[in-house]
């Protein structure tokens, strides 16, 4: 065992003698292959030994790159230096001005060039080169307008689009953050500057627009997604003050030509919205509902302020608004087929085809025409809730019976009949507030929900269905019964106590369909009918009710709370046992 030892031991020692002869030699070749530069020391040390430290590379790095950045910053002040030599020679009056311009725009696309193609060898001098383009371009754009006079506004905000774009496609396809966020901030700045001076708002909100859109494009493609947020809100708020200056009468711009850069902003993002998500078969992402919400009053809603104000081009918004309302029900009914787990696109599509709908038919059609629509739209969209189905339908129905019921006149009944009594006559119950009530009945009876555990969504936009035709027919029974019993004009005490009784009648009614079918009505809707009724026994028949009329009120108020609690307690009727 101990000359085993001793022989390993031996091994060990030669093995080490090789290893730190190996390492000896390896040292020599590298001093010898690293040449000593002409004229003395370089001022770069050269380790010789045969692993450097960390520390030491890294920082040979770092003074590399902190190198290649100076010497492309001083490359950048040379090109920019070109730039004002040329500006200097042409306010000599060398050149003429004109001639000058189109130099500098010539000066500042070859550097863009060179920034597109440099891109995939050296990204670092493509990047300056970008920022030189821009720092050239824009400001070149300011003069030309502004001091040379050179530029019309249209011809300036054209070429700020133009720019943009050319500048945004290179950044983009170069995969430089850097030279698109300059770009567009360049753009934006000389955009608003040039809007301050020239009061020209047309061309240059149609320029924004243009350049939000530009930028979106670029988010999308590049994921860069904090590109789109500025030009998008400074787009939304020039087309704004548009509107503004239009509905004000400061604006010299055709009324037409407003709703048609409304519209266009409008279309533009909503387009590339839906195309978006449509191709690349996600959900909305939070700017595109923040946009869309921003667009839709702008763009459509205050589209339909200045048709009114103007009284030009009511109908291409109520077309518009139309069109829009069907093609946005149909991208709602394509991400529902598509599947996929897209329910934030279906109720984001649905949801703005309702708020189109409903400002086309305020927009272009009149009270009764508007009734007999909503009408439709009420029972083809509840028929389609039921067959898909899906909650947000079920719910648009029941927005599209309550604008129906304002339409028709059935909103200001139920107004007349609880809130305010007539001081000469009564509202006359026409055909079209029995065809209103008749739709909201029938929606009641066709969107019942069908299980007992169906979604709260169901169960509440079916409740807030059964309250709105509730309140419906008790307005008309209270219209019919009020002129022999309360007399005309009214008696306030009497007409109090009608309302309280007819109201009490109605939420024992709803007790007793809950006894029966306890999934039609909900008992927090027969709880809300009880608020109601208090809070009116309160505001209304204690400021005005006799003693005689108040004790029949508060009767018959207390005996439809007792008999509603013992009806609500139980969940359903006894079935007999003789079937």
């Amino acid at each position: 065992m101990d000359n085993e030892s001793a022989r390993l031991e031996d091994r060990v020692e030669r093995l080490e003698q090789i290893v730190t002869e190996l390492l000896a030699r390896t040292g020599t070749a590298a001093s010898r292959e690293s040449p000593t530069p002409v004229g003395g020391d370089s001022g770069v040390a050269v380790s010789t030994q045969p692993f450097a430290p960390i520390e030491t590379v890294e920082s040979s790095e770092a003074a590399a790159d902190s190198n290649a950045y100076l010497a492309f910053v001083g490359r950048t002040f040379l090109v920019l230096g070109g730039a004002f030599l040329l500006r200097a020679v042409t306010d000599s009056g060398q050149v003429a001005r004109g001639v000058g311009v189109i130099i500098g725009f010539a000066y500042a696309l070859l550097w863009l060039i060179a920034a597109d193609r440099g891109a995939r060898q050296q990204r670092l001098s493509a990047l300056f080169h970008g920022c030189a383009a821009v720092i050239i371009a824009f400001p070149l754009v300011w003069e030309s307008a502004t001091r040379f006079e050179l530029l019309s506004p249209n011809v300036a905000a054209a070429t700020v689009v133009l720019l943009t774009s050319l500048t945004l496609g290179v950044a983009a396809r170069a995969d430089l953050a850097a030279v698109a966020t300059l770009a567009m901030t360049s753009a934006l700045c000389l955009a608003v500057a040039l809007l301050v001076v020239t009061q020209q708002f047309v061309p240059l909100s149609i320029a924004l627009a243009l350049v939000g859109v530009a930028t979106l494009w670029v988010g999308y493609w590049r994921r860069w997604p904090w590109l789109a947020w500025l030009p998008a809100l400074l787009a939304d708020a020039v087309v704004a003050s548009l509107v503004q200056r239009t509905l004000s009468g400061d604006s010299s711009s055709p009324p037409m030509t407003v709703i048609l850069i409304q519209f266009g902003l409008l279309g533009a993002y909503l387009g590339s919205f839906a195309l978006q998500t449509r191709l690349r078969q996600r959900s909305v992402d939070p700017f595109e509902i923040v946009q869309t919400a921003a667009v839709t009053a702008i763009g459509l809603i205050g589209a339909v302020l200045v048709s009114h104000y103007s009284e030009v081009g009511v109908a291409v918004v109520g077309v518009g608004s139309f069109a829009l309302a069907l093609v946005s029900y149909g991208a709602a009914l394509a991400c529902r087929r598509s599947g996929g787990g897209y329910a934030a696109n279906f109720h984001f599509y649905a949801s703005f085809g309702l708020v189109c709908a409903l400002v086309g038919s305020i927009a272009m059609l009149p009270g009764p025409v508007a009734a007999i629509f909503f009408a439709v739209a009420a029972l083809a969209v509840a028929w389609l809730a039921g067959r898909l189905p899906q909650a947000t339908l079920l719910f648009h129905a029941f927005v599209y019976a309550f604008a129906m019921a304002a339409a028709s006149g059935l909103l200001a009944l139920v107004g007349a009949a609880f809130v305010v009594a007539p001081a000469s006559e009564w509202l006359a119950v026409g055909l079209p507030v029995w065809l209103a009530l008749l739709v909201t009945g029938a929606l009641v009876v066709g969107t019942r929900p069908p299980r007992v555990d169906a979604s709260e969504v169901t169960r509440l936009s079916h409740a807030c269905v059964l309250l709105l035709f509730t309140l419906e027919a008790s307005a008309i029974v209270v219209v019919m019964l009020a002129p022999s019993v309360a007399g005309t004009p009214a008696n306030a005490g009497v007409l109090a106590t009608l309302r309280t009784v007819v109201l009490a009648a109605a939420t024992l009614l709803l007790a007793m369909i809950r006894y029966r079918e306890p999934t039609i009505v909900s008992a927090w809707l027969i709880n809300l009918m009880h608020g109601i009724v208090g809070l009116k026994l309160v505001v209304d028949d204690f400021r005005h009710s006799e003693p005689a009329t108040l004790f029949l009120a508060l009767g018959v108020f207390g005996v439809a709370l007792i008999v509603t609690a013992r009806l609500v307690r139980r969940p359903s009727a006894p079935r007999s046992s003789g079937a």
